[in-house]
């Protein structure tokens, strides 16, 4: 075998398991995603009652505003894994391409 041929059976072989860690990737995403879809349905509850509680006297303003931010937080943690899954769906449909970047 020459040293070109080598080389290519190299390179084909990085581009194999690029693509299955990218497929892997792709998958963990979507289970993490239901996951959190929940969690942001479980903080817009909290922050409703908070919100309940307050107007009522119930709960101090620091807990209206600590349910806010758990409720951001969570919608930030939602838009990243959109978004990173939108950046391997096009790394595997073109694993020749994001290969270079990664």
């Amino acid at each position: 075998m020459s040293e070109a041929e080598v080389s290519a059976a190299g390179a084909e072989e990085n581009l194999r398991k690029a693509v299955r860690s990218t497929y892997y990737g792709i998958r963990q995403l979507e289970e993490n995603y239901a996951g959190l879809e929940q969690k942001l349905a479980d903080a817009e509850e909290k922050l409703r009652v908070a919100r309940i509680k307050y107007e009522v006297g119930m709960a101090t303003k620091q807990e209206v505003v600590a349910a806010e931010a758990a409720l951001a937080g969570i919608k930030k943690s939602l838009l990243d894994t959109i978004c990173q899954h939108e950046v391997f769906k096009l790394a595997f449909k073109k694993p020749w391409a994001y290969a270079g970047t990664a």
